[in-house]
């Protein structure tokens, strides 16, 4: 039946396109310890959503993405909450700026989006319903010789 290929060539679009902002989510994520970026998944949120991020196995993604001090939601320096200072490589501060963000998600959604990744996808798994729906109206025409 045409309509569950439609609903099979639409599955099968969003899990490309979840695979593929994976894998440039993948290269783009900070290499220290692998850690990070060997946690960025894909996973099935319902019929035909998909997420792709970091999961709970990696509590600092956020702080990593998102930034962390006066670079993240907050917008303040970190402070000691029970010392005079923090220890930092660099020897003790009474405060530190943070971590820039490092928005590997965000910036391989909008590289698939904007660099021809969408478009590509669509317009093959376009091509690929054409000829299904080719094929089924030739043998609904060929039950009729």
């Amino acid at each position: 039946m045409l309509s569950d290929e439609i609903k099979k060539a639409a599955s099968k679009l969003i899990a490309r396109l979840g695979n593929e902002i994976r894998g440039d989510a993948y290269a783009r994520a900070p290499k220290k310890t692998g850690k990070l970026r060997d946690d960025i998944k894909r996973r099935d949120k319902g019929k035909y959503v998909v997420e792709v991020g970091n999961s709970s196995a990696v509590p600092y993604a956020p702080h990593v993405h998102y930034g962390t001090g006066v670079y993240g939601k907050n917008k303040k320096p970190i402070t000691p909450k029970n010392a005079k200072a923090l220890k930092t490589p660099f020897g003790f501060r009474k405060s530190v700026k943070g971590q820039k963000p490092r928005p590997y998600l965000d910036d391989a959604l909008k590289n698939y989006r904007d660099g021809g990744g969408l478009d590509r996808a669509l317009k093959e798994a376009g091509e690929e319903l054409t000829k299904t729906i080719a094929n089924n109206v030739r043998v609904a025409f060929d039950r009729f010789k």
